[in-house]
């Protein structure tokens, strides 16, 4: 598995066995299975980077924040999201090109302290299952999407 997230001035890969820990914007912590370093953070904020968030992104099940904001994303915000149990303090995808509807699994992050998915070309009705989201002590931004 890879994930490549794309950019004018960045190609980022994070191969399952390589050194992802290494790469630009990537924070990492023990804990593994054999002690091996796993993906704790995405700070990519800022970065040019295009493209759609892949769906193996789910896979990071370690991560505690992503901060994907002002860059130009696209396509829809993957079901796999809700993988992403360990998120805590943030999941920040503001000021982007998204589109389509909140997934409902997004509900699943219970612990997720910030939610940013403001200015971007998101629409639908908000999924109820974010009233789950009690570990919302900062801030939720939907706003200025169609």
């Amino acid at each position: 598995m890879q994930i490549r997230i794309e950019s004018v001035a960045l190609t980022l890969v994070l191969p399952e066995c390589d050194k992802p820990c290494r790469a630009f914007g990537v924070s990492c912590a023990a804990g593994g299975a054999a002690g091996d370093e796993v993906v704790v953070a995405l700070g990519l904020q800022n970065n040019k980077l295009r493209g759609v968030l892949p769906s193996e992104v789910g896979a990071l099940t370690a991560l505690t924040e992503v901060l994907l904001y002002a860059n130009t994303l696209t396509g829809t915000v993957a079901t796999e999201i809700g993988a992403l149990g360990a998120l805590e303090a943030g999941l920040l995808a503001r000021q982007n090109h998204l589109t389509g509807t909140m997934p409902t699994e997004v509900g699943r992050l219970g612990s997720l302290q910030s939610l940013f998915f403001s200015s971007n070309s998101m629409t639908g009705t908000l999924p109820t299952q974010l009233g789950g989201l009690s570990g919302l002590e900062e801030a939720l931004g939907l706003d200025m999407n169609s």
